[in-house]
């Protein structure tokens, strides 16, 4: 299990995503379904829903130097998003903890069309 974690990126918390954001530059890849997406979403973020990602993924081939923290619902497909992008060479992979709902109890900010 430990392995299988480690092959979709590390997690981190949404005040180490903050951090990653303003210092390092990191990417927000938002994976949620475009309903999800509708109800709020972190700004500056790219969306590619998870069912779209294997056919979409070279739209996010410069961005393979960058650090990027994949945004699910709860935490939970942010893995399996992680494996396909690290499949695909990407190094710098990582996972909101607890995904927007975690994000969202912590009152961070929203964009909501």
């Amino acid at each position: 299990m430990w392995t299988e974690k480690r092959k979709s990126g590390r997690s981190v918390t949404p005040a180490e995503a903050t951090r990653m954001i303003n210092k390092e530059s990191a990417v927000l890849l938002d994976i949620r379904t475009k309903k999800e997406w509708d109800t709020g979403y972190i700004a500056n973020s790219r969306h590619i829903p998870f069912a779209e990602l294997d056919k979409r993924i070279t739209e996010l081939d410069s961005l393979k130097d960058k650090s990027i923290i994949i945004v699910c619902n709860l935490g939970q497909t942010a893995g399996s998003a992680g494996k396909k992008l690290k499949a695909n060479g990407f190094t710098e992979v990582t996972r909101l903890a607890g995904g927007i709902t975690e994000w969202k109890a912590q009152h961070l900010p929203i964009v909501k069309k």
